[in-house]
């Protein structure tokens, strides 16, 4: 008997907990350190850092998430299916219409504006992913232990060192290829 009880607690448990989540997620400080802005039930959202009521910044029945600052704090761009499929937005930080900068027809996930603001950095879902792991078990730990190499080889003179600096900067990407893209916002 107890363990017939103990089993539906459990299962009911279970039930309760994979429901969803209800808490933030995605969570991201502003360049001040002062807000947060996180995706909540598929919006976005933005919170004072010492904590406070949160405000709501989208309202759009499309899912919403993965919000970046732009390094100003006076944009965010995040990820929004309201079209049918996963492109970025980018809105400002206040509120307000959200602006549409890509199109296609793959996932698409902010992951950081680059340091003048002007571009986002994205990459795509789980095809990039499957394709960089296919990549770095076949070419890609060659070809990056080659740059690093070839980079170690190049500082060793004063003449070589920015060609080694550019030699290191291609075994990063020698590793993970697919996926990474440019934007201008």
């Amino acid at each position: 008997m107890n363990k017939i009880v103990l089993t539906v607690i459990f299962l009911l448990v279970a039930f309760f907990v994979q429901a969803g989540p209800l808490w933030m997620r995605y969570p991201k400080i502003s360049p001040d350190g002062k807000q947060i802005a996180f995706s909540y039930k598929g919006d976005i959202y933005v919170v004072p850092a010492e904590g406070g009521e949160a405000r709501q910044l989208t309202t759009h029945p499309a899912y919403e998430s993965h919000p970046v600052w732009s390094p100003d704090g006076k944009q965010i761009a995040f990820t929004s299916d309201r079209n049918g499929n996963f492109d970025i937005f980018v809105m400002s930080a206040r509120g307000g219409d959200a602006r549409q900068v890509t199109t296609n027809s793959a996932k698409e996930i902010p992951y950081t504006f680059t340091p003048d603001g002007k571009e986002i950095v994205y990459g795509g879902g789980a095809g990039s992913l499957i394709l960089n792991i296919f990549w770095m078990i076949l070419t890609g730990i060659p070809m990056a232990l080659e740059s690093l190499l070839l980079g170690i080889l190049l500082c060793i003179t004063i003449i070589g060192i920015p060609f080694g600096l550019q030699h290191f900067k291609l075994a990063k990407l020698a590793l993970m290829p697919f996926g990474s893209q440019i934007i201008y916002t």
